[in-house]
């Protein structure tokens, strides 16, 4: 079979000595991505708490209309979760279903698992209800607990591509096995932009828990924690496997690339190569164009000198 070398929409076109011979090339993210949403700056306090164990808060909140909003929870680093430890619930406007929860106790898992300090700020999934009911529960008697809601990520309208080569784009499904295989370590990316916009972007496994992506789409750890990875996003109807971030390991202005460790969720990397293409040899880019669904551009893709 003839080799077609794969881009990934993230991948670096050029190489580390072209960009030293020309300078720098610094892409700005309001020009090249789409933006799903807003970050809206709050400040809803999770206490006092009742004192007996069990359900010791409990608060109505409005999402303001939005498709699905998340909450940014910002916790007292004085918090002991192993003497002290609680779960954090948030159910639907009936208040009749779960829609996420988190616990002290998989947090100080996880932190242990990822050798990792014990966050101070957590991040929500998705939540489609148009009012959130946000509960604390306590295993102990006079928890101390201060948690605060300062942040809600609201999706607001479907993303629409900003700026994209017209290139004969096509559906991932349509492609060819090998096509399909490389793409399941594609992902899309969704985050809340320090700037206080919600954005999306592309990335792609270099190995099973590094993913590689632009620094003009993720660019600081307060980004990296609250960016969801979407796997096998491949067509509309599709229900992703969503991931999020351990660490924001490296990034660079000048290359404009960004690694982030990932838990590894067996998907196969990206095999990536030492050698540059050659002239008129073909290429295979895939990515989510504008959030969109995965798509591969093949048609008349092909290195130019």
């Amino acid at each position: 079979m003839k080799r077609i070398p794969l881009l990934a929409a993230v991948c670096l076109f050029a190489s580390i000595s072209a960009i030293a011979q020309q300078g720098s090339l610094t892409i700005t993210r309001a020009k090249v991505l789409p933006k799903d949403g807003t970050v809206r700056q709050m400040n809803l306090p999770l206490f006092p708490l009742k004192k007996p164990a069990g359900k010791v808060f409990e608060q109505a909140l409005a999402t303001g209309g939005g498709s699905s909003a998340r909450l940014h929870f910002k916790i007292d680093p004085q918090t002991d979760p192993e003497r002290e430890p609680w779960s954090i619930v948030i159910r639907d406007s009936k208040n009749s279903k779960d829609l996420w929860t988190i616990s002290s106790i998989s947090v100080h898992k996880k932190a242990e698992q990822t050798k990792s300090p014990l966050p101070t700020e957590i991040w929500s999934g998705d939540l489609s209800s148009d009012t959130l009911v946000v509960q604390v529960i306590s295993l102990v008697a006079n928890n101390s607990l201060h948690v605060v809601i300062d942040k809600m990520a609201v999706t607001t309208a479907r993303a629409v591509p900003v700026s994209i080569i017209h290139n004969a784009l096509q559906p991932i499904l349509q492609q060819t096995s090998n096509i399909k295989e490389w793409g399941k370590a594609v992902v899309r990316l969704r985050f809340a932009g320090d700037d206080g916009n919600q954005y999306l972007c592309t990335g792609f496994l270099l190995k099973p828990t590094l993913l590689l992506t632009n620094h003009h789409c993720i660019s600081t750890q307060t980004e990296m924690a609250s960016a969801l990875a979407d796997f096998y996003y491949d067509s509309d109807s599709a229900s992703p496997t969503v991931a999020v971030f351990d660490d924001l390991l490296a990034t660079d202005t000048d290359l404009d690339y960004s690694l982030l460790r990932i838990s590894d969720l067996g998907v196969s990397p990206l095999k990536i190569s030492t050698s540059e293409p050659t002239s008129n040899e073909k290429l295979v880019i895939i990515q989510h164009p504008g959030g969109e669904a995965k798509q591969v551009s093949i048609i008349g893709c092909s290195v130019h000198d």
